[in-house]
């Protein structure tokens, strides 16, 4: 019979996210992780092959909740501007009700993870495919909203649905109040969404029309 686990992984991956939130990548030591935990050494080296396995498994467990909590809000709202709003108000929301977890999303990237050594190759793939849900997500809401998820239709919606809110919690001041963010968020995202892009392209000068250096062409004399 095998022998049952006394320690849970969301246990041992809660004492690696305090670690790194309070002495940073350095402190996530298989010794720190294990007086935190109570985990014992060899049961930590059992489940995890390196430190970087410990810290990626953390984000993709912070990844996944941050993922359900932004689809939860999508389920429960309107299609269209309505969701979009909904969904990109909900990363306020998630960082003011999960504060450590919204830190340890600034600290870190994807790509950053992806390039650590001891990696395993499936959690290279679970890294690799970790944002599938939230691709889908920016997809449908570019159907609802511009009625084909395009390129230029999905990258609008990411940007202001996830790109305007991520930024604003990745920047924000640990312990500030995040209501005056939430309605800070709420205008740039709709104004993001809503822009008339047909006028955006600059017209031609005229030929009265001063025009910078920079923006003028040099030609190459032959």
């Amino acid at each position: 019979m095998a022998r049952r686990r006394t320690y849970s992984d969301e246990q041992i991956l809660s004492a690696v996210r305090d670690l790194l939130l309070a002495e940073g990548p350095r402190g996530v030591t298989t010794a720190a992780v294990s007086a935190r935990s109570g985990a014992p050494v060899g049961s930590l080296y059992h489940r995890f092959p390196s430190r970087s396995a410990m810290v990626a498994q953390l984000w993709i467990r912070t990844i996944r909740e941050f993922h359900e909590f932004l689809l939860a809000a999508a389920e429960r709202s309107e299609p269209g501007l309505d969701r979009a709003m909904t969904v990109a108000l909900a990363t306020i929301d998630f960082a003011a009700q999960h504060p450590e977890d919204a830190r340890l999303l600034a600290m870190a990237s994807r790509e950053e993870l992806r390039s650590s050594e001891g990696l395993t190759a499936d959690l290279v793939d679970e890294l690799d495919d970790l944002n599938a849900p939230a691709e889908a997500l920016a997809a449908q809401l570019a159907r609802e909203l511009y009625g084909r998820a395009s390129r230029p239709a999905v990258e609008r919606v990411v940007f202001a649905v996830f790109g305007i809110p991520y930024t604003a919690v990745r920047h924000r001041r640990p312990g500030r109040d995040l209501g005056p963010m939430r309605e800070l968020v709420r205008v740039a995202s709709r104004a993001a969404l809503e822009a008339d892009l047909s006028a955006s392209a600059p017209a031609p000068s005229s030929p009265a029309t001063p025009t910078s250096p920079k923006a003028t062409p040099t030609r190459r004399s032959r």
